[in-house]
């Protein structure tokens, strides 16, 4: 039961990043069975542009959560720089598909709205600029909802 309901909570997640990122011009690549022993569940995206963020997927069996961090290139073709920024939500074996699926959507849009500008052209430049990490958590949702940060209701 835990496993096969992380399983299905993954699925939709990895789903619902490769459709997004695929849909703003990213090649994306999710974790086969061959990669999990080594990257764990999760999947990135990246585009070609070797100054445009990279954005990485991440799914957590326990404590379960899902995360999408940003990393820096600065340049780099192969290396990846800082972790730039980290969002991050946690579930639980009885949280509804449904909450995951929203929160999820509005971490995803949230992250990739607020790094999706830098480019060649607009360089982060993280590393020179001694940048603190980014930290958002999409947990509370009474918060979210109070900060007018999301808009819809959650049904327990």
């Amino acid at each position: 039961m835990y496993s096969k309901n992380f399983l299905e909570q993954e699925e939709i997640v990895e789903k619902i990043f490769d459709e997004y990122m695929s849909s703003e011009g990213y090649s994306v690549r999710i974790h086969d069975e061959d990669d999990l022993k080594y990257f764990g569940y999760g999947g990135y995206a990246i585009k070609e542009d070797k100054f445009a963020l990279i954005f990485n997927l991440r799914g957590q069996v326990y404590p379960r959560g899902f995360s999408i961090s940003v990393e820096d290139r600065n340049g780099n073709l192969v290396i990846m720089g800082e972790t730039v920024a980290i969002y991050s939500m946690s579930a639980s074996s009885e949280t509804p598909k449904e909450e995951v699926k929203k929160k999820f959507k509005l971490m995803l849009e949230d992250i990739y709205n607020k790094y999706k500008v830098y480019s060649k052209e607009n360089r982060l430049d993280f590393v020179f600029n001694e940048y603190e990490v980014d930290r958002k958590n999409y947990d509370d949702v009474k918060e979210l909802q109070k900060n007018n940060e999301i808009d819809f209701e959650i049904e327990k």
